[in-house]
């Protein structure tokens, strides 16, 4: 058995009905609890996601922030080159010849 008797989850799996929703109009009330419903799964699917979020955080915060550290450093590298690149190819203001005008 993997619950305990005593769990609350068996407990009220094994107690009496809850009413969750009521009306005369069968296909609103199925309808209202569709989207009671859609809109819980979605609060707890969220909830799984951050608490996903949070563990692979803690367990790889160190690597992540190291990678982009060093992304970073990369992109500086390659703007700087870039930079450097560009000023050596810009024409000389003495004109073709390297005479003066």
């Amino acid at each position: 058995m993997f619950f305990s008797p005593k769990s609350p989850l068996i407990r009220q799996a094994n107690d009496n009905a809850e009413v969750l929703l009521a009306g005369r109009d069968p296909i609103f009330v199925a309808q209202a609890y569709a989207e009671r419903a859609q809109h819980t799964l979605g609060a707890m699917a969220n909830n799984l996601l951050a608490k996903a979020h949070k563990m692979v955080w803690e367990r790889f915060a160190n690597r992540v922030i190291r990678a982009i550290s060093e992304k970073c450093a990369e992109a500086a590298f390659l703007s700087q080159d870039a930079e450097q690149k560009q000023i050596v190819s810009q024409p000389s203001p003495r004109g073709v010849f390297g005479h003066h005008a």
